[in-house]
């Protein structure tokens, strides 16, 4: 197998155009300003410190520009992904506790190999077996919870904490 397959960094990067260094390093700025808030919310949606958001935000980019093939993708934590982490890990154990940290920590390790692997060996052609359908309302029903979640901490507070 062709290393350079598996880390196509080290295809593109001998080859890469300094003159093409200005526009990048003005749009990686402009991530890492987006990112900073977007990582914090997302940390705390997932029943997290803050900080993990920050290292959720910027890991994946890094591993991306090792490991990725293709130069216009989106990556990195989506309120999706926060909202499965704390339903999930929130049934073993306490949210903020060392404990969910510990798990959740857990839990992105495991999918990120499973990512990895299934990237090493081509196993992209998976998604296709996924209904449209199935997929969407697996998108519709985790914003319907998102809402009704956010609406009742509200009320809550706002009108049972006097």
């Amino acid at each position: 197998m062709n290393i350079k397959k598996i880390i196509p960094i080290l295809e593109w990067l001998p080859n890469y155009n300094t003159s093409l260094f200005k526009g990048d390093l003005l749009a990686g700025i402009t991530v890492g300003i987006i990112l900073i808030p977007q990582g914090i919310a997302y940390a705390l949606i997932a029943g997290l410190p803050p900080i993990y958001g920050l290292y959720c935000a910027l890991m994946p980019r890094v591993m991306y520009a090792i490991f990725g093939s293709s130069r216009q993708v989106a990556i990195g934590p989506v309120a999706m992904d926060s909202l499965i982490v704390a339903t999930g890990v929130s049934t073993l154990a306490l949210a903020g506790s060392e404990s969910y940290i510990s798990i959740a920590i857990l839990l992105a390790l495991m999918v990120g190999a499973i990512q990895f692997l299934m990237g090493v060996f081509s196993l992209g052609f998976i998604v296709n077996f996924l209904s449209k359908p199935r997929y969407n309302w697996f998108y519709i029903r985790g914003s319907v919870n998102y809402w009704v979640q956010s609406i009742s901490e509200f009320i809550w507070s706002r009108f049972c904490t006097k």
